[in-house]
C-alpha cells in the first residue's frame, strides 16, 4: 500500500523537482517502478499461494465457484471492459458531485465496470455462439466426434503401464 501512494508522490517529484514531461513522469521505465512491479508480482503471487492453501480445505465454497467461474471469463472481461467503461462515462455524465465524492465513488465504479464486464462475458460464455467473442467458442468448426470441450474435464479411465 506504502508502494502504490509511493508512485502518487514519485509523480510529483518527478514533474515538480525534475522537470519531467508528464509522459516522462508516468514512464514505467522509472527506477521507482521496477521495485513497485517486482514487490506487485511478489505479493499477488504470495495471495495466490494464500488462496491455494485455504481452496484445499473449501473446495465447492461459494468463494471457490466464484473464482472458478471468474478464471472461466477472465480473458472475456479484458475483452470487453471498454464496454463496462463506456457505460460508466455515460452514465457520470448525468451526474454532479463534488470532486471528493468522486474520488470516495471510485471502489463503486470500479464493482460497476467489473460487474458489467463480467455479465457481457458469462453472456458470450453461455450463449452459443458468442463465445468466440471472449475466446471461448462453443462452436468449434473441425472438431472430431468424441473431442470434450476445452473447458470439460475427459473423466476417460487411463490404464497402467505396469504389468
Amino acid at each position: 500500500m506504502a508502494l502504490g501512494l509511493g508512485t502518487v508522490a514519485y509523480y510529483f517529484w518527478n514533474r515538480d523537482h525534475l522537470g519531467l514531461s508528464h509522459a516522462s513522469a508516468v514512464s514505467p521505465h522509472q527506477p521507482y517502478m521496477l521495485l513497485y512491479d517486482t514487490m506487485m508480482i511478489i505479493f499477488v503471487f504470495g495471495v495466490g499461494k494464500i488462496y491455494d492453501r485455504w481452496r484445499k480445505r473449501h473446495v465447492g465454497s461459494l468463494f471457490d465457484r466464484f473464482v472458478k467461474n471468474g478464471a472461466k471469463v477472465s480473458f472475456g472481461i479484458y475483452l470487453d471492459q471498454t464496454i463496462g467503461l463506456a457505460i460508466l462515462s455515460y452514465l457520470l455524465k448525468f451526474t454532479h458531485f463534488a470532486d471528493w465524492a468522486y474520488l470516495v465513488l471510485i471502489p463503486v465504479g470500479y464493482v460497476l465496470v467489473l460487474g458489467i464486464s463480467f455479465g457481457i462475458a458469462w453472456f458470450c460464455y453461455k450463449v452459443a455462439p458468442f463465445g468466440i467473442l471472449i475466446g471461448r467458442p462453443q462452436i468449434h468448426l473441425f472438431a472430431k466426434k468424441g473431442d470434450t470441450a476445452h473447458d470439460q474435464i475427459n473423466h476417460a479411465t487411463v490404464q497402467s503401464t505396469k504389468e
